[in-house]
């Protein structure tokens, strides 16, 4: 634990050692019954200093956490207002430790990016696999190892960090068509290589007929679909969005990548605004499945939230019983 740095800390935390104390005796009495007022008077001195001793330790703890943040506290930045903090054993973002940091090398390099001797940081993460010694800031940054991105954390998807864009070309990797990119061999869209990609001929088709744009090359159409871009193996004279996810090609009907077997283009239209939900002339479709046993004709959004026909309600294309 780090030393608190002066008597005033002391002070503070007794006072507030005591009063978290006689906070939890005012919250033991208030749950007793109240239609016995001797309650408290029959408690031997043993159950009372049981309470007390109960109280205290459990104070110890949570206070020992807020006295080493305090101290954690104390400590200068490193750089201007970069919120990296060190001491002789760790470095610190905040006041947690930044896992694997030697505070002997740890340096800033800029307003996002921080190094030590091996490694390099992002807001106290370390950037996968990242190379300090050779690390550079720019557009894209990168080391020579590795290609760093800034995109959704693959494990909080309401916080964007810089992820390892793996396989990638770090001398070639530059910004492409259509938000993807792009180094002398493959095409990415996001940390993901798209496959059976022709980077000679790929390119993109900006806005049809609805504005639904794609990517192309001399072999396949290339769409982008919930968690990167799918591929449609075949060329179509006309692509084009019926709605939502729901794609025209030529004389046959996609939802993203998916070949609907059977799907009337002609009579496909969206039920909905959001049109999750699609149908034909026979058909009813939700994310390009099959609602089994849904009547095409009388299948409409019903309150908005459940669809219905005229047997049947249904919930995320499901029946509800």
């Amino acid at each position: 634990m780090i030393p608190i740095q002066n008597s005033k800390q002391k002070i503070i935390i007794a006072i507030s050692l005591f009063g978290l104390i006689i906070l939890g005796l005012l919250v033991w009495y208030l749950k007793q019954p109240q239609g016995i007022p001797n309650q408290i008077r029959e408690l031997t001195v043993e159950e009372i200093n049981a309470n007390l001793d109960a109280n205290t330790q459990a104070m110890a703890s949570s206070s020992s956490d807020f006295a080493r943040r305090m101290a954690i506290n104390e400590l200068p930045d490193i750089g201007n207002f970069s919120n990296y903090k060190k001491d002789d054993n760790y470095v610190y973002f905040g006041t947690d430790i930044v896992v694997g940091a030697d505070p002997k090398t740890f340096e800033i390099i800029d307003d996002q990016f921080a190094k030590d001797k091996a490694h390099v940081y992002y807001k106290g993460d370390m950037l996968e696999d990242s190379d300090s010694g050779t690390f550079v800031v720019g557009e894209i940054p990168k080391d020579r190892f590795n290609v760093y991105l800034f995109l959704i954390c693959e494990d909080n998807i309401w916080d964007q960090c810089y992820r390892k864009v793996e396989g990638a070309d770090p001398a070639t990797l530059e910004l492409f068509v259509g938000g993807l990119y792009k180094d002398k061999l493959h095409i990415f869209s996001g940390t993901e290589m798209i496959p059976n990609a022709d980077i000679a001929t790929f390119a993109l088709h900006d806005g049809g007929k609805y504005g639904y744009s794609y990517w192309y090359d001399k072999n396949y159409i290339f769409v982008r679909i919930y968690d990167g871009i799918g591929v449609i193996k075949e060329k179509c004279n006309n692509l084009d969005r019926i709605a939502g996810n729901y794609l025209k090609c030529d004389d046959k009907v996609y939802y993203e990548d998916k070949f609907l077997v059977g799907a009337d283009v002609n009579t496909m239209i969206p039920v909905g605004v959001t049109a999750n939900y699609a149908k034909d002339s026979k058909t009813v479709y939700f994310d390009g499945e099959i609602v089994v046993g849904a009547d095409a004709a009388t299948f409409n959004i019903g309150d908005g939230i459940n669809a219905k026909d005229k047997n049947y309600t249904y919930k995320f294309g499901k029946r509800v019983e």
